[in-house]
């Protein structure tokens, strides 16, 4: 898996947030392709576009309430299966940079 967090910023040889953007739009009513800009209304009409549902027959609602609610075990299992060697800078760009985004999720 890649990652744009460790390199997104403010400073020298970083990416602005505000330029950073997918490799493929998010399409609702217009396309996406900046990551910041991107809200949960843009995943929901996404997937009420498209008949996104769970085997038990949940909406998209409730996939992204559960990524929400997931998102902050699954940084504390990464995080403690990562090798000590590990980029310290890295791994922590990526894991708060995903917990952000999950609070963004949740609207």
């Amino acid at each position: 898996m890649l990652s744009a967090y460790p390199v997104i910023g403010t400073g020298v040889n970083q990416l602005s947030p505000f330029k950073a953007k997918m490799a493929m739009a998010v399409r609702s009513k217009n396309a996406h392709w900046v990551m910041r800009d991107i809200v949960r209304r843009h995943w929901l009409s996404v997937g009420a576009e498209h008949g996104v549902v769970a085997l038990d027959g949940r909406g998209t609602k409730a996939f992204l309430d559960d990524i929400v609610a997931q998102t902050p075990e699954v940084v504390r299992t990464v995080r403690a299966q990562l090798p000590e060697s590990f980029p310290t800078h890295v791994a922590d760009s990526i894991l708060i940079g995903l917990q952000d985004a999950a609070d963004k999720l949740a609207g």
